[in-house]
This record gives C-alpha cells, structure tokens and sequence, in this order.
C-alpha cells in the first residue's frame, strides 16, 4: 500500500496492490478477468506482454505514472469507484456460515442475496 507503482508477473500480487490503490503493470503473456476488468474498467492495473518491445512499454507506462504528481490520490478514486461495485465477501461469507444451511437455501432461491453486502 506505501509503494509508488508494483511490476511483475504475479496475477495475484498485482491485483492486490491495485486494490490497496497502488498502480499495477503486468508483465506476461497472459491474464486473467479480474485484472483486465482493473484495467479496462477501473484503470487500476496495465497488462503487456513479454516480448521485447511490450516490456519497454511497460517501463515507459511505468516512467509515466510515476512522473504523475499526485499518484495515490488518483489511484485512491479509482480504487473506491471500483470497491462501490464490489460486495463485502467477509460480511457475506461470516453471515452465510453462521447461517449455514438456512443461507445455502436463501443463496439457491435469490442469488442476488449477496448484494445485499455492498
């Protein structure tokens, strides 16, 4: 959370950092839904590939958003405009256990239950 800017290749670290509101570059050949929903939605996470000329992008991308002067303020908005469309899962995972099998029932007749815990 106290970092300027996370690269790397872990889907799940850079993820975490976007959601601690630290901006995130992702280096591989591959990713995932979450991370390009961060990106393409949010603006949270950039995603390049490994080939030569992406990671220089990557570290261009990388120079740009550090020369940016108020970093955490920007990344902290983004970040709470995409935790307003996310659900607290501890709150609903604590209620659908103690409330085990009554809220498995509840969860098979409204799905939309869990938002309930936004």
């Amino acid at each position: 959370a106290f970092a300027s800017l996370v690269m790397g290749e872990s889907f799940t670290m850079l993820s975490e950092a976007a959601i601690l509101g630290t901006p995130a570059i992702l280096i591989h050949n591959t990713t995932c839904y979450y991370l390009q929903e961060q990106e393409n939605k949010f603006g949270l996470t950039f995603n390049f590939t490994e080939s030569e000329s992406d990671q220089l992008k990557a570290i261009e991308k990388g120079v740009e958003i550090l020369s940016l002067p108020d970093i955490k303020q920007v990344w902290h908005k983004r970040k709470n405009e995409m935790l307003k469309e996310k659900i607290d899962v501890t709150a609903f995972l604590v209620l659908f256990v103690k409330n085990y099998p009554a809220s498995a029932a509840t969860m098979k007749v409204n799905s939309d239950y869990q938002y309930n815990f936004a």
